[in-house]
């Protein structure tokens, strides 16, 4: 199948300047910015997805990417091509047959359904394990929230001969621009391992999905080329939204008196400090004292040391009401400012209905808007 004629099958439907998207292009741009997601997590992301898939980490992020860039595989089907009558004209004359569908049989077949029936059965003529096959499937047709209910649709509507030939060269594509071609990961995956590919696939989408970050005009002559452009436009529209590499708050924690500037600690904090050194394993502590033991430092102290020993992303405190919610805010910016090393804005959100009231917070946040306009934060 000539790259032409597989670039007449549409993702996304005529923009306001006439331009429509491949399904191709699509899938790129999700590989890529899948890639560009992956490679500002921290390392652990990554032995995260080794280990979902068995495979060696130099290569886990080129696998993942060209999974999550499969997630609208289903797109090339008659179900989907007939819903926008200018591109399905246009698919009818590259040669692409459409049987008569009937509107039940279009409501049903959802394109992220075809994609959970039509990417396991390549997936496994591949020589990937049936169970894994069937899940990476499920998972990565489930990236609008909802999982796969069947298994079964009439061929009318999926789509065989020329669409099938379609579909296998998307995946073979897709594999061969991200260097993962005859990758063959184990048997299947845990349910820990199909919610990250599920969750990655979903936001790698949304971005994608972006035409102010990826125009619909690029000219697709090379898909090699083609994933390149796409892999900085990727990054830019990161940076553009603020996803920034993840990076600790400091480089080295120092004990917990000098990060307070305590004189002395209270029984509960020296406890905390000694219990930390202990953890080396994504652990869950539980902290029960009366009021003004010092908690708050203790769990400020917990996310510093769990952050730079085992990579832990964010930290999210939670409080019953916007009153003392408000108050923690000002505690939380006042300790990120004062042990923040980072050369970046530090991403704080107040999350309540009324947090736009609160002047500290509107300030912060439009300072971050003009910075990420201007370019001030990037990525390092």
């Amino acid at each position: 199948m000539t790259l032409s004629i597989l670039c007449s099958i549409w993702a996304k439907s005529s923009s306001a300047d006439g331009y429509f998207l491949p399904l191709l292009a699509h899938l790129i741009d999700t590989a890529a910015v899948t890639s560009a997601i992956l490679m500002r997590e921290p390392r652990s992301t990554l032995e995260l997805f080794s280990r979902d898939l068995g495979i060696d980490i130099t290569r886990t992020s080129n696998c993942i990417a060209s999974l999550c860039g499969l997630h609208d595989l289903g797109k090339a089907s008659p179900a989907f091509q007939i819903k926008w009558e200018e591109g399905a004209m246009r698919v009818k004359n590259a040669g692409f047959p459409f049987p008569k569908l009937w509107k039940t049989n279009l409501k049903e077949a959802s394109h992220q359904l075809v994609t959970y029936i039509t990417l396991r059965r390549i997936l496994q003529e591949l020589g990937w394990a049936k169970i894994l096959a069937r899940e990476v499937a499920e998972a990565l047709g489930s990236h609008h929230g909802f999982r796969p209910q069947t298994t079964q649709l009439p061929a009318r509507v999926v789509g065989i001969e020329l669409w099938e030939e379609a579909r296998k060269k998307l995946v073979e594509i897709l594999f061969e621009v991200t260097c993962v071609k005859g990758v063959l990961p184990k048997d299947s995956l845990s349910g820990g391992g199909f919610m990250r590919l599920a969750g990655l696939a979903s936001f790698a989408d949304w971005i994608a999905s972006n035409e102010l970050f990826f125009p619909y005009n690029r000219p697709l002559n090379r898909p090699e080329d083609f994933y390149n452009e796409s892999l900085s436009l990727a990054s830019r529209a990161l940076n553009k939204i603020g996803w920034l590499p993840r990076k600790p708050l400091v480089s080295h924690v120092p004990i917990f008196s000098k990060v307070f500037e305590f004189s002395s600690l209270r029984p509960l904090q020296l406890k905390i400090q000694e219990t930390l050194e202990e953890i080396q394993e994504p652990s869950m502590i539980i902290i029960e004292a009366p009021t003004g033991e010092g908690k708050t430092e203790a769990a400020f102290y917990s996310h510093l040391k769990l952050q730079e020993r085992l990579t832990h992303r964010g930290m999210y405190i939670g409080l019953p009401t916007q009153a003392t919610g408000n108050q923690m805010f000002d505690r939380a910016k006042s300790f990120l400012d004062k042990t923040s090393q980072r050369e970046t804005s530090v991403d704080l959100h107040l999350l309540h209905g009324a947090s736009l009231l609160k002047k500290e917070f509107q300030d912060m946040k439009i300072r971050l808007e003009e910075d990420l306009q201007e370019g001030a934060v990037t990525a390092r």
